[in-house]
């Protein structure tokens, strides 16, 4: 009879490739982990530079809209002409301000039929309006109590203004007060 011979593997011999196998696997493993770091270190390094890149972009952009930029002085010349209220759903009433030569201005509420006339000047970019009469449908007051009405805007261009501050410099405050709801921070611009 014939013996089949059987290849008999130690139990040693088993785990030896065994080990060998996982250190194949493990090094594969590694080797690709390996690669995808670098691969994300690589793409790290790239966005840096696209943002250091950008960031750069920014600063000389900003720089030339700060060499630009020409603050407001006080030589400005303002638009002379009709200056009404941007947003007429703000106020209760269309109220407008008139710029005209001489330095002179109206500042009028078309509803209540009132408008305050004086001069104006043009200081620390605002224009500051003194009132020297009120003027009531047909009837004109020069009293101490509307001559100190003093409405400030802030001057945005030479088209645009916003209410800043309405005062009645007048020792007797609580008689008359003719701000018709104006209220601080309007916007009026030239129509």
């Amino acid at each position: 009879m014939e013996e089949k011979k059987v290849t008999k593997i130690s139990l040693s011999t088993f785990f030896l490739i065994l080990a060998i196998i996982a250190i194949v696997v493990m090094g594969v493993f590694i080797y690709k982990l390996n690669n995808d770091k670098t691969m994300e270190v690589e793409k790290t390094i790239k966005l840096q530079s696209e943002i250091n890149r950008l960031n750069t972009t920014i600063r000389e952009l900003q720089e030339k809209v700060n060499n630009t930029y020409e603050p407001i002085s006080e030589n400005l010349i303002l638009e002379l002409g009709n200056y009404m209220i941007e947003n007429v759903e703000e106020l209760k009433y269309n109220c407008g301000m008139k710029l005209k030569l001489n330095n002179t201005f109206e500042f009028y509420n078309k509803e209540t039929g009132y408008s305050h006339k004086g001069k104006y000047e043009i200081k620390d970019n605002k224009l500051i309006c003194n009132s020297d009469s009120l003027i009531w449908g047909d009837a004109s007051y020069a009293r101490a109590d509307t001559e100190n009405m003093v409405f400030t805007f802030k001057i945005i261009n030479n088209h645009k203004l916003e209410l800043s501050t309405i005062e009645n410099r007048d020792s007797n405050k609580d008689k008359l007060d003719y701000k018709d709801g104006l209220t601080i921070g309007m916007a009026f611009s030239i129509k």
